[in-house]
């Protein structure tokens, strides 16, 4: 089940490496926002070793001597803090998350109220972000068989940005674009996106 890298990376997580071998059975993209830095490009970086990042310049490391544990360092430079997580709690998680935007039928819609979730989710599980923090506390994530759902608190348009406490940005990503009909059939939300086209 393993992929070999070779000795040169026997310091790779083994959970990274499956990771390898998942994202070479695709031939299409798993991931939009964060990047999961190929075994060459893996980085040092105050001892940490790091293999993710995202556009907003947040960083994922571990570190050789403890390869399952994951570190973050949100604030660029601040520090590493330990994540309440493993490493293939990380990926799995990641990658539910960025369905969202990789899907090729998905769409998003800003500032829907907080009493829109419950329809908007009906028969859908919710994925447990508890622990994690990511992409922002707060976020809530469901999914089914062929449908993910992430709630983003939604930000104030000017500066200070803060939270608008009853709105949330939705994403929505599927497999099918017939999957998305039950969403665009919910009174007062309108979507954008590829699947709502």
């Amino acid at each position: 089940m393993g992929i070999d890298l070779g000795s040169a990376f026997s310091w790779v997580p083994e959970d990274l490496i499956l990771w390898y071998k998942v994202e070479s059975e695709w031939d299409c993209r798993l991931l939009a926002d964060k990047r999961i830095k190929s075994p060459g490009r893996i980085t040092e970086v105050e001892g940490k070793m790091v293999f993710a990042s995202d556009s907003a310049g947040e960083r994922w490391a571990f570190s050789i001597d403890e390869p399952g544990v994951v570190h973050h360092d949100a604030d660029r430079g601040e520090g590493w803090v330990r994540c309440g997580y493993d490493m293939a709690t990380f990926l799995v998680l990641n990658l539910v998350q960025e369905c969202t935007k990789v899907s090729p039928h998905r769409g998003y819609c800003d500032a829907v109220e907080v009493q829109k979730i419950e329809e908007l989710t009906s028969r859908m599980e919710e994925v447990d972000f508890s622990l994690w923090g990511w992409p922002n506390y707060g976020c809530r994530v469901f999914m089914d068989n062929s449908l993910v759902i992430a709630f983003l608190p939604s930000v104030e348009e000017s500066f200070p940005w803060g939270v608008r406490g009853r709105f949330f940005d939705v994403e929505a990503g599927a497999r099918e674009r017939s999957d998305l009909n039950r969403l665009s059939a919910i009174d007062g939300i309108s979507w954008l996106g590829p699947g709502f086209e």
